[in-house]
């Protein structure tokens, strides 16, 4: 038991330290975003991938060989490939399109002497090596301090493996083609984010062992903040959000003669060579939204919460979005109000009207007429009772006059506004303004028409007020 404690505190303060770093800092590939309705078919054709614009193509040129010396010389004679990569708003997945031209594809073995497109993904961007520490090539003193890079030699090799390899950024190679082989060996113990649900791939290919041609690779996996060795039921799915930073590379793996002992290019996009076992050695790639030919000029968005299940009360509202400057808040609901968006409340006819509140949809709702007004500092009552009213709003036995002597309470009166405030016994709620063309407009009445006959006498009128005639309104 002390022993497994140990192990687990030393892989603590081996990860504790969060690493940031991407190599290529200066450049950042883009990530295609489909829409929900023209999601990839896996099936090994490129019908599905002809929406994506050239720009978010990756080619041959900017891979370069860190192990055999080609360094940035392509011969595209010899191998030339090109790598495509989307997702799609609401799923954890990155869907890949791999087109690639070999002069010689070697797949004719059982091992791994195989042609190999080799994926690395930190989406979480936690860094630091994805190997365990035997691997000294990777946990060097230059890459995470003298410290980490000491081996403690009570944590033998296999526990350190199936610990840290593939936990927290994952590394997959895989077979291009395959031939009798699975399409991809996931490396470390969790086996299961090769398979379905979380991975899939097709192949489209008309060629033979030692043989030229071009190969399609279609397919898709998902990256995960935590996958350890007890399954998938302990794993942890990255989040993938719109124009978040992921880290990714890969490297193109090639062999041209069965027979011979090593590979001739490890052609890689970090420009790096221990990119497969460092995620701070992966380049950035950003999740792009959707291209503004795929976006909705303005799209319905409808949000509630039930504030009270046994009233059958639920806090309801539409919104018709603009296509730009509306954007999702990870947050709660308040109390009584429902989930808001950030809103850019610029001058233009599609904005959204800041004075929305609850809407009572309770079957015992009464009709409400529509006003221009609202107090915005209190929000719309939905309960039977009325709110309390203001402090110059007094109950009304009757109207009395100022200056005189008063045995109970009057209501005050508000010079500013020439009339006497009365206590409300019906409710207004807060009402959109979008329906005010329902209201017809009344026109203010000729100043010659409807004169009083007579002037009120003194003691008919209020003493700080200028003579009128009564109108019942």
């Amino acid at each position: 038991m002390s022993k497994r404690w140990f192990l687990c505190a030393f892989l603590a303060v081996l990860f504790m330290t969060p690493q940031f770093g991407l190599e290529r800092p200066d450049v950042t590939f883009k990530i295609f975003q489909f829409p929900p309705d023209k999601i990839p078919r896996i099936d090994g054709n490129t019908d599905d991938w002809a929406m994506v614009p050239d720009s978010y193509a990756i080619g041959m040129d900017q891979l370069m060989d860190t192990e055999q010396g080609h360094a940035m010389m392509h011969d595209p004679n010899n191998m030339d490939v090109k790598v495509k990569v989307g997702w799609v708003k609401g799923l954890n997945r990155l869907y890949f399109l791999y087109e690639a031209y070999d002069n010689y594809w070697d797949f004719a073995r059982n091992d791994l002497h195989n042609d190999i497109f080799e994926v690395v993904v930190d989406a979480d961007l936690s860094g630091g090596p994805l190997i365990d520490i035997y691997h000294r090539d990777v946990w060097t003193p230059e890459a995470v301090g003298q410290a980490r890079s000491t081996i403690d030699p009570r944590i033998s090799q296999a526990e350190a493996h199936w610990a840290t390899h593939g936990v927290h950024a994952q590394n997959y190679h895989i077979f291009t083609p395959p031939g009798d082989k699975d399409w991809a060996m996931a490396w470390g113990c969790a086996q299961y984010i090769k398979r379905l649900p979380y991975a899939n791939a097709a192949y489209n290919y008309n060629f033979k062992p030692g043989e030229s041609g071009k190969l399609i690779l279609e397919f898709w996996i998902t990256p995960f903040d935590y996958s350890p060795c007890d399954g998938p039921q302990r794993a942890v799915e990255s989040v993938l959000t719109e124009n978040k930073l992921i880290g990714l590379s890969w490297a193109v793996i090639d062999y041209d003669d069965v027979s011979a002992p090593n590979r001739v290019g490890f052609w890689n996009l970090s420009h790096k060579q221990t990119m497969f076992g460092n995620a701070s050695d992966l380049v950035g790639f950003r999740l792009m939204p959707l291209e503004p030919q795929f976006q909705k000029a303005i799209q319905a968005k409808w949000s509630y919460k039930v504030a009270d299940m046994d009233r059958r009360l639920v806090a309801f509202q539409e919104r018709l979005l603009p296509r730009r400057g509306v954007g999702p808040v990870d947050c709660l609901a308040r109390e009584r109000e429902p989930q808001r968006e950030q809103e850019d409340l610029r001058a233009d006819p599609r904005k959204i009207d800041p004075q929305v509140r609850e809407v009572d949809l309770r079957l015992s709702a009464g009709l409400v007429g529509l006003r221009h007004e609202c107090v915005a500092d209190r929000l719309a009552g939905v309960g039977p009772d009325l709110w309390p009213s203001l402090r110059d709003i007094v109950p009304h036995p009757r109207v009395g006059q100022f200056g005189h002597l008063m045995l109970i309470d009057q209501p005050g009166q508000d010079p500013a506004g020439s009339m006497t405030l009365l206590a409300r016994r019906g409710q207004v709620l807060h009402q959109h303004r979008v329906d005010q063309v329902l209201r017809r407009v009344q026109l203010r009445r000729h100043p010659d028409r409807g004169l009083p006959l007579r002037w009120d006498r003194v003691r008919q009128r209020l003493p700080d007020r200028p003579s009128m005639h009564p109108v019942l309104i």
